[in-house]
């Protein structure tokens, strides 16, 4: 009967423990826009995060450019400059680390129209 209840206990507790880590709120440029290339890339968080890695791909590119400098410390929003970008489709790679020492990542995709 105990293990039932510590069962039952911890399938409540999930939904709660899976929103305690950060994951990306906002991006510039907007997930999935088009557009003018952006002046600089901006990841804002629902918590601070220690940004660990950017990377930009051009469709068609065999590699991925990464970006820097990284910020130093966690924080809730993050603001990179952003290379010289000609039209085309891209996708911007993320991964941070959060204040509970979880990595997460993700990606922005985006188009741009004009240089």
């Amino acid at each position: 009967m105990n293990v039932k209840k510590l069962m039952l206990a911890a399938m409540l507790a999930l939904p709660f423990l899976a929103q305690a880590h950060a994951h990306l709120e906002k991006s510039m440029p907007v997930a999935d826009s088009s557009g003018k290339a952006p002046e600089q890339f901006m990841l804002e968080f629902n918590e601070a995060a220690q940004v660990t890695a950017l990377t930009l791909q051009k469709q068609g590119a065999k590699e991925a450019q990464k970006l820097s400098p990284l910020p130093t410390k966690p924080d809730k929003m993050v603001h990179v400059t952003a290379p010289k970008l000609e039209p085309g489709s891209y996708v911007l790679n993320w991964r941070a680390v959060t204040n509970d020492q979880h990595v997460t990542s993700g990606t922005v995709h985006f188009t741009v129209t004009a240089p």
